[in-house]
């Protein structure tokens, strides 16, 4: 009987360093697992943040060409008027329209 009972403390001994390593390990995986998450959301905000100043310097590119085209479309508006092609109303309600209204 003591036999036995040496056997079995021996196994449960064993078993016990088993789980030991194996909850060591797990929480080895859970740090790098937590670390990889980290990692993943710094890219993230990385790529957000890229993403954020291309759209600003879009936006930036925009404007600069439709100001360039509100322009061509004043000095138009202009050359029609002053040929008397198009009346003071009619000049009044085009300088109005969006992107860039104009006042007269």
């Amino acid at each position: 009987m003591s036999m036995d009972h040496e056997s079995n403390q021996e196994i449960l001994e064993a078993i016990h360093e088993f789980s030991t390593h194996v909850d060591t390990r797990f929480e080895d995986v859970n740090k790098r697992f937590e670390d990889v998450t980290q990692e993943i959301g710094k890219a993230k905000i990385d790529i957000l943040d890229a993403v954020d100043d291309k759209l600003v310097n879009l936006k930036g590119d925009l404007i600069l060409l439709m100001r360039s085209e509100d322009k061509k479309l004043l000095y138009l508006v202009q050359v029609l008027k002053n040929k008397k092609i198009l009346t003071e109303e009619e000049t009044r309600n085009i300088l109005k329209l969006q992107p860039f209204p104009q006042a007269l």
